[in-house]
């Protein structure tokens, strides 16, 4: 038998304002940002509970960046289409972000009692940069969603926070639907038959 808790509460709070967040993305529709930011302080709360310390900064960044994208997708003289950035660019920064990420595991591991500290940091940088380009509307950053997302299983599973585990795993499929809506909307924007 479950026993109801305030965080148990919290948690399923957290992944219906996530799901409404990732499925107003995927249709470029600027409510999503309000959604991320209510997720974000509940989320940050949450990981900081489990002694996921940089999940829970990463969603400090994420509620900054929450900011950010609401105002720049819904003033019309900002408003981005989707684009591609260069292959060369994806590599360059991925292999930046990995080696990164693994200084930080280290610092982290010595220095913290955080759980996972090298998945942990790697998953934090690169999730930095997935928001990122995702307010940039850079098409890739569902790509990055989907890796960062089926990780995010794991990690989640691992510290008891089931249902969150679950909504990665569901943010995984969505990615894969975010992807092709965005490039559905590229193909839209240069009147290229799919």
């Amino acid at each position: 038998m479950t026993i109801i808790t305030p965080n148990l509460l919290l948690e399923i709070l957290a992944v219906l304002s996530a799901l409404t967040y990732i499925i107003l993305a995927s249709k470029q529709n600027y409510f999503c940002w309000p959604m991320s930011l209510l997720s974000c302080v509940i989320y940050a709360w949450l990981c900081y509970g489990v002694q996921l310390y940089l999940e829970s900064f990463l969603q400090t960044f994420y509620f900054i960046v929450a900011l950010y994208g609401w105002y720049f997708w819904k003033t019309p003289a900002n408003s981005l289409n989707v684009s591609y950035q260069s292959v060369n660019t994806n590599i360059s920064v991925s292999i930046v972000l990995l080696f990164a990420g693994l200084i930080l595991g280290y610092f982290a591991n010595i220095y913290s009692s955080a759980a996972l500290p090298y998945i942990d940091s790697v998953i934090f940088l690169f999730s930095i940069y997935a928001t990122y380009i995702t307010a940039l509307k850079k098409i890739e950053s569902w790509l990055y969603w989907i890796v960062i997302n089926s990780i995010s299983v794991f990690i989640y599973f691992s510290r008891g926070l089931y249902i969150t585990s679950f909504l990665y795993l569901l943010y995984a499929l969505l990615a894969v639907q975010g992807f092709m809506n965005w490039r559905k909307s590229w193909h839209t924007q240069h009147n290229i038959q799919l």
